[in-house]
């Protein structure tokens, strides 16, 4: 295989460990000669893919034969499953129907209940991302609120809340630092712990795990 040395742009054997026209050491880029090798093998059937020079030396009998190997075990699996079936009893048949309508049922079940949680997760993010919209309403500058620890769970009587701290600049530019607050999903059911005296017992009742 013939290559352009990257110096003097001469053609010579990929294989050289120098340029003889140049004298240059690393006459080839990586590219070059990846490029050359992939665009040889696209083009030609070659099943023992070899090159000289030390760089890249691929095998392709042994991906061959797995993946031919894979194959023919699935066929037997099969077969072998097709004839175990077709010597049962129809007593020992019907029981393994049962067995594999029990598994069905149960797998069903599992993807049923996979599928809620992940239902219930959603609404979670957006029950959390709504009460931090209505916490914002409620501040001074809403736009320099800072969260953490913000969390959505279930209080007295199952209410959604979405419940943490925030923090956020008053009317002289200054933060006030963090403070709790808790919120059902709107300003008029958000409350900020310096607003209330009873906030402890509001966040012991709807937000305390």
């Amino acid at each position: 295989m013939l290559l352009k040395c990257k110096e003097c742009k001469k053609e010579i054997s990929h294989g050289a460990g120098k340029c003889p026209a140049c004298g240059c050491k690393k006459p080839f880029t990586g590219i070059q000669v990846l490029s050359k090798e992939i665009k040889d093998w696209d083009k030609s059937d070659i099943k023992d893919f070899t090159k000289s020079g030390g760089v890249i030396k691929t095998n392709l009998k042994p991906v061959k034969w797995f993946f031919t190997s894979i194959g023919i075990l699935f066929v037997v699996m099969i077969f072998i499953g097709l004839n175990e079936e077709s010597k049962l009893t129809p007593e020992q048949k019907a029981v393994r129907a049962e067995q594999r309508e029990a598994k069905e049922a149960i797998d069903s079940k599992l993807k049923e209940e996979k599928k809620a949680i992940q239902d219930e997760k959603v609404k979670e993010y957006a029950w959390i991302a709504k009460g931090k919209d209505a916490v914002r309403a409620r501040l001074k500058d809403s736009n320099s609120a800072e969260f953490k620890d913000v969390y959505f769970f279930r209080g007295v009587d199952n209410f959604p809340m979405t419940c943490g701290q925030v923090n956020s600049k008053n009317s002289f530019g200054g933060f006030v630092g963090f403070q709790r607050f808790v919120s059902g999903g709107s300003a008029a059911l958000t409350f900020l712990q310096n607003e209330i005296d009873d906030f402890p017992t509001v966040w012991n009742k709807y937000c305390a795990k």
